[in-house]
């Protein structure tokens, strides 16, 4: 990989965790950062590192690598609504698009 890899990760992150803390107040009515808001965290994380590989030489270890972190950030997903849901911690947008989405 390249010398900006960790440079082009770095900022990749920084913009999504700036842009969600402008929304914070807006959709976060909760007094603590839960769980699922950790592993929402984690999630961006991952996400950014797979999106700093655009730019990056083609190797097939980095596509397998790029692959099995969206597989990881997909099961996450998941595993972030499971426990927003269990600890009552969903946000009020959350809550009506997980109520449409049961009932198409």
């Amino acid at each position: 990989m390249s010398a900006l890899y960790a440079f082009k990760a770095a900022a990749a992150f920084a913009a999504v965790m700036l842009l969600s803390l402008g929304f914070l107040q807006e959709h976060h009515p909760f007094t603590r950062f839960g769980a699922a808001n950790q592993i929402t965290t984690v999630r961006a994380l991952l996400v950014s590192l797979v999106v700093s590989l655009i730019g990056e030489p083609s190797l097939p270890a980095i596509a397998a690598s790029a692959a099995a972190a969206s597989v990881v950030v997909t099961l996450l997903d998941g595993v972030d609504g499971w426990l927003a849901r269990r600890t009552g911690s969903r946000a009020t947008s959350a809550r009506a698009s997980t109520w449409r989405s049961t009932r198409c």
